[in-house]
């Protein structure tokens, strides 16, 4: 049986805004007992994604700032971070944080893989909580799902051994 833990669930918060990151880490620290990782910039996250592979049946949450700073020509901003994650995996889930949300960004964002897009302001924490128990809901349903196809998958094979035995008995084959 699947039984989902929270010590399952990686949430990475990537954001240029470091009071908003550590305000953002520390919520979720006292609120869960997910694996949390904050990253300062899209380059920095990018890096320890690729280079520490997760579990399967681990889900990975990306809360990532939409407006990321970019100090340098070679800083990505939340749209090209989001393309690569989606490059990378599309299993990861991300939640798009922004100042500045308005129905385009929001269509847009979702368009390229995004689970929500959500204003910062002092709701977010709420919002993201709640789309975060949403994600888990779903890949809860999809487990037990598959859970359920393969446990008639082998009661049918047994099934279908007993008749085959039965059938070979009444021929007196075996």
């Amino acid at each position: 049986m699947f039984e989902f833990k929270e010590k399952d669930v990686n949430i990475y918060i990537v954001d240029d805004d470091v009071l908003l990151l550590k305000i953002l880490e520390n919520q979720f620290l006292k609120a869960s007992k997910y694996n949390i990782f904050s990253f300062k910039s899209g380059e920095d996250f990018l890096h320890y994604y690729i280079s520490n592979p997760v579990k399967k049946t681990q889900i990975q949450i990306v809360i990532l700032d939409y407006n990321l700073s970019s100090k340098g020509s070679k800083t990505k901003d939340g749209i090209e971070i989001l393309k690569y994650i989606k490059d990378i995996s599309q299993k990861v889930h991300v939640i798009i944080l922004s100042g500045h949300v308005t129905q385009l960004i929001s269509d847009k964002m979702k368009r390229l893989g995004a689970e929500a897009c959500i204003k910062k302001n002092e709701n977010s924490f709420i919002r993201v909580q709640n789309t975060i128990k949403w994600i888990i809901s779903e890949r809860v349903i999809i487990d037990k799902k598959k859970q359920s196809k393969t446990t008639f998958l082998i009661f049918f094979s047994i099934l279908l051994i007993a008749v085959l035995i039965g059938s070979l008995k009444a021929f007196k084959v075996i």
